[in-house]
């Protein structure tokens, strides 16, 4: 709309088209003429000037309204001054008009928003990216006397310079973590950098002629610390990457020489239970020597290795390298926890015939490295143990029968490592059965004497234990009248003095089960009574 309304008013001040702002000016008696802009010092903050086809975007407003009579005007240059690109990028203007002129360096299509112009530094490798990578502003707020304007351009991004001293096959650097892209108001002069980062190739500026090389980036001011900003150096397809030697603040406009750190920072991080270490400090760069980092164990320690970002790099105690960057090593300390030891049985109980029981026994212990458990290792520990009827072969326990109606047991160990554990196997009782009985199974029995004389009789008992599969006979024992006389299985019982029959009771008794017989004998009176003389 704006370039719509520019040619207007350039018909409006010109009755005929002509072919050039020149001529116009030439022939008008309006006083009326083209802008055409003059650049004064160098293109880039680095070196150089302004060459032809360079392109700068214009912007123009009238300060007593705001209106807008260019937005992004393209003005290229022919060696000496910035024209309109095409006719429709023309500022007409008469002698005396106020405009303010806002100009921006390099031109960009879109950029309409005179307070938010982007611009974004990219990799500079060569000439040509360099170049293209800076950004000037210039403002011009005078009254127009001459058509003619002078721009006094103002560089807006600063340039970094590294120096590679005694270089010896350095080819290329690159600067990392750098932020590379800005927002320019040029109402304001206000610059707002981006967050955003990334890693960025260097220009090689200057060639090797004196054994030291130098590369530039132009990049956005801002902080370049010595923990993040980085120079990688390239050549003979290998990188070296060295840290700056202080933190420093870029300003625009400005040339920054980024000093690099030749000794190389080698750090160890202890872990103190497991040993002590040295090796660890600055050393120089590019030199021949090499470094020995030595791990002095502690009792119960194992040496585990050199580990670097989590990777082992050397499994000796002592590990020597060429230091060529910096170099952050973690001593890893294998230890072990202490032994568990483990014994099952199965079964637990075995029955009183007797049988078998399996014994399953497990050792393990925890291998920690640097304090932290790694893995688990397992051993397999000695089994012992055993008593009559219960023998161990191997892992396996045989249980012979049981000979005894209450139940026994044995303990196993199994150890390993000064650690133990025990297992217990119990066998069940046998069965007991008691028998005790007359020989026809009977429980009691009644003798009937023929008359009141002494006699005798014999007793068949069947008495005995039955245990398991065992027999076992069992002795018992006879309690009763006192006329009746019991001697193992003879019984003999006494002359009745008198007339009356008489009964007795005799009562066996068996050991252990308590059970009991008995035996009633009935005895005759006498017929007749002696009388002594």
């Amino acid at each position: 709309m704006v370039k719509s309304i520019t040619t207007m008013v350039c018909s409006l001040l010109v009755l005929l088209s002509v072919s050039s702002c020149r001529k116009e000016l030439e022939h008008s008696p309006s006083g009326s003429g083209c802008v055409t802009f003059t650049p004064s010092g160098t293109r880039s903050t680095q070196e150089g000037t302004f060459e032809k086809g360079d392109a700068i975007g214009v912007f123009a407003i009238e300060p007593k309204t705001g209106v807008y009579w260019a937005t992004n005007n393209k003005y290229t240059y022919d060696g000496r001054t910035f024209k309109p690109a095409t006719e429709e990028d023309n500022i007409i203007v008469t002698v005396g008009t106020d405009f303010d002129f806002y100009v921006y360096y390099p031109f960009r299509e879109g950029q309409t928003d005179i307070t938010s112009i982007s611009h974004a530094a990219g990799n500079q490798q060569e000439k040509s990216g360099w170049m293209k990578a800076d950004f000037l502003t210039a403002t011009y707020t005078d009254v127009v006397n001459d058509y003619t304007i002078p721009l006094d351009f103002k560089h807006r991004l600063s340039t970094v310079e590294v120096r590679v001293d005694r270089n010896d096959g350095v080819i290329g650097a690159r600067i990392e973590n750098v932020k590379y892209a800005s927002r320019f108001n040029l109402l304001s002069g206000d610059v707002t950098t981006d967050d955003s980062r990334t890693s960025l190739s260097m220009y090689p500026y200057k060639p090797d002629e004196s054994g030291t090389a130098i590369f530039r980036i132009t990049i956005p001011a801002q902080g370049l610390t010595t923990s993040s900003n980085y120079v990688v150096l390239q050549g003979d397809g290998t990188e070296m990457k060295l840290r700056g030697i202080s933190d420093m603040t870029t300003e625009a406009g400005k040339i920054h020489n980024y000093r690099i750190d030749y000794k190389k920072q080698v750090s160890i991080t202890d872990y103190a239970p497991g040993g002590s270490t040295t090796g660890a400090g600055l050393y120089s760069l590019g030199s021949n020597c090499t470094v020995t980092v030595t791990a002095t164990l502690k009792p119960g320690y194992e040496f585990a290795g050199w580990y670097e970002n989590g990777k082992i790099v050397s499994d000796l105690q002592q590990y020597s390298f060429e230091v060529l960057a910096d170099r952050s090593f973690e001593p890893r300390y294998r230890s072990y926890g202490t032994w568990r030891v483990s014994l099952a049985a199965s079964p637990e109980t075995v029955g009183w015939e007797g049988g078998s029981s399996r014994l399953t026994a497990g050792a393990s212990r925890d291998i920690l490295i640097n304090g932290v458990k790694e893995s688990t290792e397992t051993g397999v520990p000695d089994i012992t143990g055993g008593k009559e009827g219960f023998s161990l072969s191997g892992n396996t326990v045989t249980v012979s029968e049981n000979p005894a109606g209450s139940s026994r047991s044995c303990t196993f160990t199994s150890s390993h490592g000064g650690a133990s554990a025990t297992a217990t196997i119990t066998q069940e009782g046998s069965p007991v059965t008691y028998y005790f009985s007359y020989s026809d199974g009977s429980t009691s029995r009644s003798e009937y004497a023929d008359d009141s004389s002494a006699g005798s009789l014999t007793l068949s008992i069947t008495s005995y234990k039955k245990t398991g599969n065992s027999t076992s006979n069992l002795s018992w024992s006879a309690s009763g009248d006192s006329w009746i006389h019991v001697n193992g299985t003879s019984v003999s019982y006494d002359e009745n003095p008198v007339k009356e029959r008489r009964t007795g009771n005799v009562t066996l008794k068996q050991e252990e089960s308590g059970k009991a017989l008995t035996l009633k004998i009935v005895q005759p009176g006498k017929t007749s009574v002696d009388i002594d003389p």
